[in-house]
């Protein structure tokens, strides 16, 4: 019996795996809600104390949402180099790229959005 074989149908971390891809999205549902809630809180007039809060902890969860993706590629790519089933993994990477992409511009937008709350 050979145990220097790798088994090619065990995944790499499942459980941080799952974690991570759960984590991140929730933490992109949320951001893009509390976006959303941002803006109409601008239609329905909201305090200004207010929305400064909306747009500071959107852009918090677009960060830990922009760590949680990059951490889900590089375990999504590892999977994919270890695992059989190469195309999901790689779609997953793609899927965490994505997400990664449209936390950047998000973080870029709000972070617009609160230098021009602030008066400037």
């Amino acid at each position: 019996m050979n145990t220097s074989r790798i088994n090619k149908s065990k995944m790499f971390a499942p459980f941080l795996f799952n974690a991570t891809k759960r984590t991140t999205c929730f933490l992109f549902i949320f951001y893009i809600v509390l976006f959303l809630v941002f803006v109409v809180g601008n239609y329905q007039q909201f305090l200004d104390s207010n929305l400064i809060y909306l747009i500071r902890i959107s852009g918090f969860a677009a960060i830990l949402c922009l760590v949680f993706s990059f951490l889900g590629m590089i375990l999504s790519l590892m999977n994919a180099v270890i695992c059989d089933r190469k195309k999901k993994y790689v779609l997953f990477s793609l899927i965490y790229f994505v997400v990664m992409v449209t936390s950047v511009f998000f973080l870029v937008l709000l972070a617009f959005f609160d230098v021009l709350s602030s008066g400037v």
